[in-house]
Order: C-alpha cells, then structure tokens, then sequence
C-alpha cells in the first residue's frame, strides 16, 4: 500500500513540474477539462481490441481470453486483432477456434518482439476507427463496451486505472503509474517501435496524442485487472517519472 501512495506522489509531482504539459496549466488545464466531459458521446458501433503477443500465450488463455468472452452484448461490435510472434500462431489460432470467437485477425510476424512495433502493426491497418489497446495479462470487465462509450471520444483517449492482483489473486494496490491499456480514436498515430525493452512506449504515446490534442481521461475501474506475472527484464529500461 505504501509503495501504491509514493508511485502515485511522484506521478502527480512529475506531472507539475516535468510533464511535456506543465507549462499549460491552470488556463489551458481547465479548457481541457471542459471538452474532456461536457463534449458529446461518439456514436461508436464497432471497436477493435488490439493485443500484441509473444510468448504470452498461457497469460492471454488465463485472462484476457476468458473475460472477453463474458463482455455484455450491447449494440456495439467489439473485435480481436492479435498480432503474434511465429512460436504462438499456431496455439494461437486453435485457441481462438475453440473459444468460438467470431470476429477475429491474427497477424503473424517474424519482427523481433517490442510492444511499440507490434502494435504498430495493427494501427497501421485500423486507421480511422475505434481502438483499444490492451495485454495479454488484464482481464476486462464485463460493462467494457460501456465504459468505452462513455470515455472515448475523437478528441479524448481513456487510460483506465487498473487493479493489480498479487499472485494469489488478491487485490494488491491501484495501477495508478500505468498507461499500457488505452482507447482512442485512431487516425495515424504511432508508438515508437525502436523501444525492445520494457519501457517508456506507453508514456511517449501518450505525449504524441497529447500533442495533436487528444486529452487522456483517467478513471480508476477495479475489474479491469492486471494478472500477477514475474517481473519483465528492464535491461536499458530508465523511468520517465
């Protein structure tokens, strides 16, 4: 509890006085906060649910499979596209066949795996449509479709605050410093795909859709939830904050 309250402290400290955005506040702070919540909800009919995985398959079987096939039906079309490594198509493929889900993409690629290039993938080939950007380790909640709708606008992307469970599946602390997970209106944005380790990608995203004007909303949601798994190697990785 007490590292979830620092990481949160040293968010909010970095967004002050190092954030790309810090100059902008107050003024232009609350013009943003004025279109992020009285502009008028997108008819959206259809999203994309983008997960990029490489030797993630167990994870994406356990959690995020499971989930998504539980989301409600709404009079919203909600999609796969997977992008994965050649060692998982295959076990890919039938896992999905199995599961009867029924609008899917797999993409197959033998490019060295970075989160960035992976997704890229995909963007390129979604553009000009709803998307949203998630792992193979978070479960979604059954309401996403919904929540969605409410949050994501053309002009706003929705970073929602996840729960992290420890490995007995228990409620740890509030991801409050992630912004792995978003859903936005894409057109021809791009995460920096040289990034290989695990690292910055998230937050330089979010600064290039904060730079063409597309404000990040924040809401915590306790069951969308990030899966316990070891630590990822963070060889060359140095925190933005």
């Amino acid at each position: 509890m007490e590292n979830g309250i620092l990481q949160r402290l040293k968010l909010r400290i970095w967004c002050l006085f190092k954030s790309p955005w810090r100059k902008k506040f107050p003024k232009q702070w609350i013009s943003e906060w004025a279109i992020t919540f009285f502009s008028p909800r997108q008819n959206i009919t259809h999203i994309t649910i983008i997960v990029p995985i490489c030797n993630r398959l167990d994870a994406f079987e356990k959690a995020f499979l499971p989930s998504f096939l539980t989301l409600q039906k709404i009079e919203i079309n909600v999609s796969l596209f997977l992008v994965c490594c050649n060692n998982d198509y295959l076990a890919l493929e039938n896992s999905i066949k199995k599961s009867n889900v029924q609008k899917f993409t797999i993409l197959q690629t033998d490019t060295p795996f970075a989160r960035g290039a992976y997704l890229n993938l995909a963007l390129l080939r979604l553009q000009e449509s709803f998307v949203f950007v998630c792992d193979a380790d978070i479960e979604l909640p059954k309401n996403f479709s919904e929540l969605y709708v409410k949050y994501v606008k053309k002009n706003c992307a929705w970073y929602p605050i996840c729960v992290l469970l420890s490995e007995q599946f228990f409620f740890e602390r509030w991801y409050d410093e992630g912004t792995g997970i978003v859903g936005f209106y894409q057109k021809k944005y791009s995460y920096d795909s040289e990034i290989k380790n695990w690292g910055n990608e998230d937050w330089l995203f979010l600064f290039e859709l904060y730079g063409q004007s597309i404000y990040p909303i924040r809401s915590r949601e306790k069951n969308i939830k990030h899966h316990h798994h070891r630590p990822v190697d963070k060889a060359g990785y140095k925190q933005i904050w």
